[in-house]
């Protein structure tokens, strides 16, 4: 990160005011920062300005990935208990059939 001062020209980028906190947007082109020579800005790499929203978004979807998984894990066995209970009912005996008195 590197520490810029208003007035100077900047490239492409997003720059926080270190007095005042605002957040700027530059535009593609470049632009130049607002402010005096007094003002101080600091240079954000795009990873840093992301982090915090993949962290919102890992926080949000992380419990719902575990309850789709697990229902569908309950879901699969179920369906798998009663497949095999049905086959198990309609597969004929085998043996000789016992005689009644």
């Amino acid at each position: 990160m590197l520490i810029y001062r208003g007035g100077q020209k900047v490239k492409e980028g997003t720059y926080v005011g270190l007095a005042s906190g605002e957040w700027l947007h530059i535009p593609k082109q470049g632009g130049i920062l607002p402010g005096e020579g007094k003002k101080r800005y600091l240079s954000m790499p795009v990873a840093a300005v992301i982090a915090p929203v993949l962290g919102l978004a890992y926080l949000i979807f992380l419990p719902l990935v575990g309850f789709v998984l697990g229902g569908g894990l309950m879901i699969r066995k179920g369906w798998l208990a009663a497949r095999g209970a049905a086959r198990r009912t309609a597969e004929p005996t085998q043996g000789e059939p016992k005689q009644q008195l």
